[in-house]
């Protein structure tokens, strides 16, 4: 695997997934995002050095008179403690809107609709580890009417394991061909100080012990600010902070990370 394979890869979705936007959806948005943090560790319970990564991504948001679907492709170079190595990672979903199918609001207190969920989580790099997650997610998620956030989701989720590392002479990752819960809020929070735009968004990724994996907690809370609106271009460039932290990476017991990354977001 290389970075001119990913990057046709990269170019290759991107582009069926703007097609599809194009011709089916009521709405879409799609957005670019760089990342760079200092203190990885993707080498599973082994340890080893911390290093950078450059990661680059392309996310697309897109809805429909039936519900919505979600996906990002993560495209990552690491430095020279994680031998240069290159890695990719892509999520995606589809929600089936209970609402829209039905043609009746399915609403109860503070959910204001419900929706089907199935999706896929694949990972792959090249390192000495060579982690390679892979997962399948089919279930429930709730859109929640939070007063001041744009969006408050919460979806529960089974989580279908199928990670495997190729590294230190290769094998399954903790708990492949088990199933366990998914539980994750995402959130996105518009805020003004002064004259300053805001936005905090995020998720939480809370994913069962399964097979000998731990349970794993991952979170991802990035705060920007809009400075397209110092040029008359408001929501659409945005520079800020993101902090990750995942505990019991790969479900490795005390393999705990956390990482503050500079964020620049480009959104189409």
């Amino acid at each position: 695997m290389n970075l001119g394979f990913l990057g046709k890869m990269a170019a290759v979705t991107l582009a069926s997934a703007t097609t599809v936007a194009a011709t089916a959806a009521d709405w879409s948005t799609t957005s670019f995002e760089y990342r760079r943090g200092n203190t990885f560790n993707d080498n599973g319970s082994t340890g080893g050095p911390k290093f950078a990564k450059d990661l680059f991504e392309v996310e697309n948001v897109t809805g429909s008179s039936w519900g919505r679907t979600y996906f990002f492709l993560t495209l990552e170079k690491t430095a020279e403690e994680d031998g240069r190595a290159a890695g990719m990672y892509s999520e995606g979903d589809v929600y089936l809107s209970l609402s829209k199918l039905s043609g009746k609001s399915i609403s109860f207190g503070p959910v204001k609709d419900v929706n089907v969920q199935v999706g896929y989580n694949y990972g792959a790099k090249n390192s000495a580890f060579r982690p390679n997650a892979s997962a399948i997610t089919y279930g429930m998620g709730f859109e929640l009417d939070v007063p001041k956030f744009t969006y408050f989701n919460f979806d529960v989720v089974a989580y279908r394991d199928l990670g495997t590392y190729g590294g230190f002479g290769g094998g399954t990752l903790c708990g492949r061909r088990t199933t366990t819960y998914q539980l994750t809020p995402y959130w996105s929070a518009p805020f003004k100080v002064g004259n300053l735009n805001f936005v905090f968004d995020g998720y939480m990724d809370i994913i069962g012990g399964h097979g000998t994996c731990k349970q794993q907690i991952l979170t991802a809370p990035q705060l920007k600010l809009d400075v397209g609106d110092f040029w008359g271009k408001p929501g659409n460039v945005y520079m800020g902070v993101e902090y990750q932290y995942w505990k019991n990476k790969f479900g490795a017991k005390g393999s705990t990370e956390r990482v503050p990354q500079l964020v620049l977001h480009w959104k189409l």
